[in-house]
């Protein structure tokens, strides 16, 4: 995923930002925004130490191409900082923030 990150200091204080590049996302079933995903030979444009031209980086973010995604919901356990197993991202039904399966996809 192409960004860029920043350090920085504001008020005595060291800051570290980050930004992500998005494009549009092909269907809106789950947000309207995606990060642009780069292939391998891509990524490697992308962090070369000799900075590539402004067009070159410009026609990467804009190729605008997907990879076969797919989605499918998680256990709302990933969110919790305390649990910590590879189970977490297994598929598992859709439940709501209380476990009660949805009506719905």
């Amino acid at each position: 995923m192409p960004g860029g990150w920043e350090e920085f200091e504001s008020n005595g204080e060291l800051l570290h930002t980050f930004q992500m590049i998005t494009q549009p996302a092909p269907s809106f079933e789950i947000t309207e925004r995606m990060p642009v995903i780069l292939s391998l030979d891509e990524e490697k444009i992308w962090m070369n130490v000799t900075p590539a031209g402004e067009e070159e980086l410009t026609a990467l973010i804009r190729a605008n191409r997907l990879p076969p995604l797919i989605n499918y919901a998680v256990s709302p356990f990933l969110n919790s900082s305390s649990c910590n197993s590879v189970l977490l991202f297994q598929p598992s039904p859709p439940a709501d923030q209380f476990g009660n399966l949805t009506l719905f996809d």
